[in-house]
C-alpha cells in the first residue's frame, strides 16, 4: 500500500509540476542518449538482454540520459515505462535501468511480473553494490555491465546475493524507511493543499487520499523483441516496484 500512495503522489507531483521534459524514444534495448558507451560497449549490454529475453522472455531496457532537468526521478521513470511498455502483455514482465547523469541518479523500474522475482530490495542492493560502486570511481561501463548481469541472472535463477549481505541491507533500510513515513504524511497533507489551490479553492476541492486502486496502466498493444536488433515494448505494466539510488 505504502508503495502505491508513493507511486501516486508522485505522479500528481509530476501532472502539476512545471518541469517535465520529453519522453525518449524507444531506439532498442540500449538507449544511451547520454553518450557514454562505445558502440562495442552497448553491443556487449545489447547481448546480456537479448540472451536474457530468449530465455525467460522478459523485456529488459537501458536508458542513459544527461540529465532530469530539474523533474522527479521516480515520476520520470514511471512515465518511460508507460510510454514504452516494456515486458510481455498479462505477463507484465519488463524492467527499465534508468541513469542519469549529471544528476547522478540511478533507477531500476519493475514491472508488476518481475515484482516478486526482483524485489525492492534486490533492486535496491543491485544498484548499490553493483552499479554505485563502480560509478563513484567513473567506470560507468563495469556498473551497468554488472548490473544488467545481476539483474537479468536474478530473473533466470542463475545468480544469487548472498543472504546474509541482503538481510543486513534490508535491515538499513527498514531503518531508513521508518523516518521516511513522517515525511510521506507531510507529502500527502502538500498535495491535498495543492489539489484546493488547482480547484479554485472550492469547498470539498480538498481530495482524500484513501483510495488507491490498482496505479495499472492495461491499454496498448506492441510486439516483442523478434531478433538481435529488433526491440519494442510488448503492453507490460508497472505499478511503482523498484529502488532509487545516487554516488
Amino acid at each position: 500500500m505504502i508503495k502505491k500512495i508513493i507511486v501516486f503522489c508522485l505522479l500528481i507531483l509530476s501532472a502539476v509540476n512545471l518541469v517535465s521534459i520529453a519522453i525518449p524514444q524507444l531506439k532498442g534495448r540500449i538507449n544511451d542518449y547520454a553518450g557514454i558507451l562505445t558502440k562495442q560497449e552497448e553491443k556487449n549490454l545489447e547481448n546480456i538482454l537479448y540472451t536474457n529475453e530468449l530465455k525467460t522472455s522478459s523485456e529488459i531496457a537501458l536508458l542513459i540520459i544527461p540529465t532530469l532537468e530539474g523533474d522527479n526521478l521516480e515520476s520520470f521513470a514511471m512515465k518511460v515505462v508507460e510510454k514504452w511498455k516494456l515486458g510481455k502483455d498479462k505477463q507484465d514482465n519488463g524492467a527499465l535501468l534508468l541513469i542519469v547523469m549529471d544528476d547522478r541518479k540511478v533507477r531500476l523500474e519493475v514491472g508488476n511480473g518481475l515484482d516478486p522475482i526482483l524485489t525492492d530490495i534486490i533492486s535496491g542492493f543491485i544498484i548499490r553494490d553493483y552499479i554505485v560502486e563502480n560509478f563513484k570511481s567513473g567506470d560507468y561501463y563495469t556498473g551497468i555491465n554488472y548490473g544488467l548481469k545481476a539483474i537479468t541472472g536474478i530473473i533466470s535463477e542463475e545468480f544469487t546475493i548472498d543472504p546474509e549481505e541482503l538481510e543486513k541491507y534490508r535491515k538499513s533500510v527498514e531503518k531508513n524507511n521508518k523516518s521516511n513515513r513522517i515525511s510521506l504524511v507531510a507529502l500527502l497533507f502538500v498535495i491535498s493543499l495543492i489539489f484546493g489551490l488547482f480547484r479554485g479553492r472550492r469547498r470539498g476541492s480538498i481530495i482524500p487520499f484513501i483510495i488507491f486502486g490498482s496505479m495499472r496502466n492495461r491499454s496498448g498493444s506492441g510486439f516483442s523483441g523478434g531478433g538481435f536488433r529488433r526491440f519494442s515494448g510488448g503492453g507490460g505494466s508497472f505499478g511503482g516496484g523498484g529502488a532509487s539510488g545516487g554516488w
